[in-house]
C-alpha cells in the first residue's frame, strides 16, 4: 500500500490578506478540500498502487473489470456489433496468465445489436430538363371554293369601266357642264413629257408662271383610275393646281387644246394666267377642273372664278371661295362621301346632287 503524501498547505498571497473578504472565502475553499482528502482515504494513493500491480503482474482486478465489460447486454445502446478498446499506457504482454498479441491493447468484442431504425429520406433531386417538342401534326383540309363573283359588263357605250380600290366596278359619270372635279395627285418634279407613274404628275417648268405642259398619270390618288376625266377635257376649260400644304403654291390655267393620251398618262397643254411659290417635290397636289361646254376660259370679266381658296374639314375639301365672291361648298355624307355640292355665283346658285348604289359606287349626279 502507498501512503500519499501530505499536500503542502497553500499560502494566501500577501495581497489577498488585505481584503478579509477574499481571504476568508480562500480559507473556506482550502478547508473543503482537506475534509474531501479525509473522508475519501486519502492516506493511500489507489492509482500508484494501481500502476504497482498491473507492473508486478498482479492483475486479477483489472481481469475481474474485463469479464464484467464482455458480460454486459449492450443491444439497447444503438443496434450493431459492439467493440469495447482498453488502450493501456504501455503494452501488456499476459493477463491472469493469457498472452496478448500485438501491440498490447486489449480488444473485448461484444454482441450484435438490433438493426437500428431507418434514416429520414433525403431531400428530392433537381427536376429533369423539359423533353424536345413533338413533330407537328397535318395540316387540315382546304375549305371550299366560294361562289363567282359579278362579271358582267354594262353595255352602255357611254360608260367607261375601272377598278376602285375596294376592287369593286366602277362606272365614273361623266364631267357634265359648268361643274367642278376635285383630284389629287403627288407632284413629282419637273421634266420633259414623260410618264409620270401612277398617283404621280410633273410638270414642263420649275417657274409656276412659266409652265405650258402638265403631265398627269390615268391614276390619281389614291389609285383612281380617271382617264376618262382627263380624256373628255378640251380646249377652254380651266384648271386650278394647289399644293395641299400651302395656298401660296398654285397655278390657275387655262387649257390650251385637246389633252393628248400617251396611254398610261395625259399631255395637258396650259396658259397660266395666275400663280405664286414654286412647288415642292413629293408634295400632295389638288386638281380642280372646271369643265365648260362653250370653250371659254381666262375670261376676265366680274364673274370670271379667280384665285380659289380651300377650306378643309380634317382631310375632306369643304369650301372653296373665288376673289368675285363666288363660293362652293362641298357636304359629304355619314360614311365619307361627297353627298351634295353647292355652288353660289354671286347669288346663282347651283346644287348638285351625287347618288350611290348599295355598295357605295357613284351611279349618278342629279341637278337640283
Amino acid at each position: 500500500m502507498t501512503d500519499v503524501a501530505i499536500p503542502t498547505f497553500l499560502k494566501i498571497p500577501q495581497s489577498f490578506s488585505t481584503d478579509k473578504e477574499t481571504a476568508d472565502f480562500i480559507n473556506s475553499v482550502l478547508v473543503i478540500m482537506f475534509d474531501l482528502r479525509e473522508r475519501t482515504g486519502g492516506a493511500n494513493d489507489l492509482v500508484k498502487e494501481l500502476q504497482e500491480s498491473i507492473d508486478d503482474g498482479r492483475d486479477q482486478n483489472l481481469w475481474a473489470v474485463l469479464q464484467r465489460i464482455e458480460a454486459l447486454d449492450t443491444g439497447g445502446i444503438g443496434g450493431g456489433e459492439t467493440t469495447t478498446t482498453i488502450q493501456t499506457k504501455r503494452p501488456l504482454k499476459s493477463i491472469n496468465g493469457q498472452s496478448i498479441e500485438g501491440n498490447g491493447n486489449l480488444v473485448v468484442a461484444g454482441e450484435k445489436g438490433d438493426t437500428g431504425a431507418q434514416g429520414v429520406q433525403g431531400i428530392q433531386g433537381e427536376k429533369g430538363v423539359k423533353g424536345d417538342q413533338g413533330l407537328k401534326g397535318d395540316q387540315g383540309e382546304s375549305g371550299g371554293v366560294g361562289p363567282a363573283g359579278n362579271t358582267s359588263i354594262s353595255t352602255d357605250s357611254d360608260n367607261q369601266l375601272s377598278l376602285g380600290t375596294d376592287l369593286g366596278l366602277y362606272v365614273p359619270p361623266s364631267l357634265p357642264d359648268s361643274a367642278s372635279v376635285d383630284l389629287n395627285w403627288i407632284f413629282l418634279g419637273q421634266s420633259g413629257n414623260l410618264d409620270p407613274n401612277p398617283n404621280y404628275f410633273r410638270m414642263d417648268n420649275t417657274d409656276p408662271a412659266l409652265i405650258t405642259e402638265l403631265y398627269m398619270s390615268t391614276t390619281s390618288y389614291p389609285n383612281r383610275a380617271v382617264g376618262n376625266i382627263l380624256g373628255i377635257l378640251n380646249d377652254g376649260d380651266r384648271v386650278y393646281l394647289q399644293q395641299r400644304s400651302s395656298n401660296d403654291i398654285f397655278i390657275n390655267a387655262n387649257i390650251m387644246g385637246d389633252p393628248i393620251d400617251n396611254g398610261s398618262y395625259y399631255t395637258i397643254k396650259i396658259e397660266v394666267f395666275n400663280s405664286d411659290q414654286p412647288f415642292t417635290i413629293n408634295s400632295f397636289c389638288d386638281l380642280i377642273v372646271y369643265h365648260v361646254s362653250d370653250g371659254g376660259g381666262g375670261s376676265a370679266n366680274d364673274n370670271s372664278l379667280k384665285n380659289p381658296v380651300f377650306t378643309y374639314t380634317g382631310d375632306d375639301l369643304t369650301s372653296i371661295d373665288y376673289d368675285n365672291g363666288a363660293n362652293k361648298t362641298l357636304l359629304y355624307d355619314v360614311n365619307g362621301a361627297l353627298d351634295v355640292l353647292v355652288f353660289d355665283n354671286n347669288g346663282a346658285v347651283q346644287k348638285k346632287q351625287f347618288v350611290y348604289n348599295a355598295n357605295g359606287q357613284l351611279t349618278s349626279i342629279i341637278d337640283t
